[in-house]
């Protein structure tokens, strides 16, 4: 039951750090989408004949993972009004 209070967190971090950024703040959804396709991703990898606990253990580290990048790539996102370089 980790899942629910920690998406929300989630959810709420990346928009607060996107909209810092002028971006709408729908980016929170990539959070929680990255979150629970690491979820379901960790519990249908490792067979089932593993256990409950560690098919448990694997799809929260997995979903933990799919939250971090989905900061990571949040937090890389340049300002609205940022310049980019010239390419000539």
């Amino acid at each position: 039951m980790i899942e629910f209070p920690a998406t929300v967190v989630l959810y709420q971090l990346l928009s607060r750090n996107a909209g810092e950024k002028g971006r709408t703040v729908y980016w929170g959804v990539l959070g929680i989408a990255l979150w629970f396709l690491g979820e379901v991703l960790g519990f249908v990898l490792i067979d089932s004949s593993a256990g409950f606990f560690l098919r448990y253990v694997v799809a929260i580290a997995l979903a933990v993972t799919g939250g971090v990048v989905a900061w990571a790539v949040v937090r890389s996102l340049p300002p609205v009004n940022a310049r980019l370089p010239a390419t000539d």
